[in-house]
């Protein structure tokens, strides 16, 4: 259980970091130059990327369970990097926030939909 947004955010870059390595197995032995850099995770809390990103233990993180810093692991071992993106940047944020008009159409257009 989460009691910070910045927890949330935490728990949900660790789940996206089993799936980008999930995804890099598959690919490696497809194409092995395809995985080579590390996959960029962008995560718009600065204390969750500041958290992902510091191998430290933390007394904010010590109610989280071990599995959620598979994200930490895979920082650590150069599988994903981190990078903070500004909440007006972000295209998840259509799915979850509320947008005008302008807003909306640039957020569907970074994800690939197009009007009907």
């Amino acid at each position: 259980k989460c009691v910070a947004s910045c927890e949330a955010e935490f728990v949900a870059g660790s789940a996206a970091a089993q799936e980008v390595k999930w995804l890099r197995t598959l690919i490696q032995p497809i194409d092995p130059h395809v995985v080579v850099q590390p996959t960029e995770l962008m995560i718009d809390n600065t204390g969750a990327a500041e958290l992902a990103s510091d191998n430290k233990v933390s007394k904010r993180l010590k109610h989280i369970d071990i599995w959620y810093n598979h994200l930490r692991w895979c920082t650590a071992e150069g599988s994903i990097s981190i990078c903070r993106i500004g909440t007006s940047e972000n295209p998840a944020d259509v799915f979850t926030k509320p947008s005008d008009k302008i807003k909306f159409a640039k957020f569907r257009e970074m994800v690939g939909l197009r009007p009907a």
